[in-house]
């Protein structure tokens, strides 16, 4: 594999070096996102920074282009303000392509979050049928709201064990019996009120199986829309959306890939810019990374720096 690496001044423009490491085939590495040389930009209009399958060929809203020119502008200011524009267009984007492949080496060599033992994927029982399999994916996801993956996964292995992780099993418990087998899980009571409610529906209206759309699944209580683009990947195997949760909004935002006030908001910017291909792969990756490296109330640390300025690896 071949990776750019960028050497940064404070003031200074970034510059490319090659650096090969042919030879790693693991899928978690993957070459950079997008190759991109700024004297190739020749207008605003050249700002599509990172090619996704959805986008339609539409210009990514990510990067701001020029206002257009008043009457009163001159042409030379109006192609000044261009340049400069897309000067820093592409700074930001090879910048951004720097840290996401840096992210993605650093998880794919440190794969010991919660995340990858414990996540809502991986949580499912493999032995049951395919509905029984979904359901506990949603589930999983349901009680994963504002709970650490430890006690989401210990809830759900104790749900498994008393064989009442199924549409019609867990339709014939009480919301009290529910909060017995869930706690301690953050608000268990109201979880509890969620899942009998969810159980209902998907009876009723889903042949005990789950939602098959994003807006259906938002529509069952007590399931949001970071819920919901998780579940259609990880149960129904579309990718549909990237799902964003605490740690995708918080470190997007710190790494200045966005500005942005909500997860809903952060989704919806990092679509504009981020492949399809990795819609899947950037909630694991940075869900794992805020779990043990960016933590909400941790100060810096030297290897998120690295992953900023993105330094040698070597040195780490």
């Amino acid at each position: 594999m071949t990776r750019r690496r960028i050497t940064r001044g404070r003031n200074s423009t970034p510059t490319k070096q090659e650096i090969n490491t042919d030879g790693d085939d693991d899928n978690m590495i993957q070459t950079p996102i997008v190759t991109i040389k700024k004297e190739e930009l020749t207008s605003p209009m050249d700002l599509t920074p990172i090619p996704s399958s959805s986008s339609s060929g539409k210009q990514s809203k990510f990067f701001k282009t020029s206002p257009s020119s008043s009457a009163s502008s001159s042409q030379d200011n109006t192609k000044k303000e261009e340049d400069e524009d897309i000067e820093q267009a592409a700074d930001k984007l090879i910048l951004f392509n720097e840290q996401y492949e840096a992210l993605k080496e650093y998880r794919k060599k440190n794969l010991n979050a919660p995340v990858d033992t414990m996540g809502c994927s991986v949580l499912a029982d493999s032995n049951a049928d395919e509905k029984t399999q979904r359901f506990q994916v949603l589930v999983s996801l349901m009680l994963s709201s504002q709970t650490k993956d430890q006690i989401t996964a210990a809830a759900v292995r104790k749900l498994q064990e008393n064989n009442v992780l199924s549409v019609a099993e867990m339709n014939k418990l009480s919301e009290k019996e529910i909060q017995d087998l869930i706690y301690p899980v953050g608000f268990y009571k109201r979880k509890s009120t969620y899942l009998k409610k969810v159980c209902k529906i998907l009876l009723e209206k889903y042949d005990s199986d789950i939602p098959k759309t994003v807006k259906e699944l938002c529509d069952l209580p007590g399931v949001g829309p970071k819920m919901a683009y998780l579940c259609m990947s990880s149960a129904l195997k579309q990718t549909v959306g990237i799902g964003v949760d605490t740690h995708v909004h918080r470190i997007s935002n710190r790494l200045e890939w966005v500005n942005t006030k909500t997860p809903e908001q952060t989704r919806m910017k990092l679509e504009e810019f981020v492949p399809q291909e990795e819609w899947d792969v950037i909630n694991h990756m940075l869900v794992g990374f805020g779990q043990t490296v960016c933590k909400p109330v941790s100060l810096i640390s030297s290897l998120y720096f690295n992953i900023y300025e993105c330094k040698d690896w070597s040195k780490m």
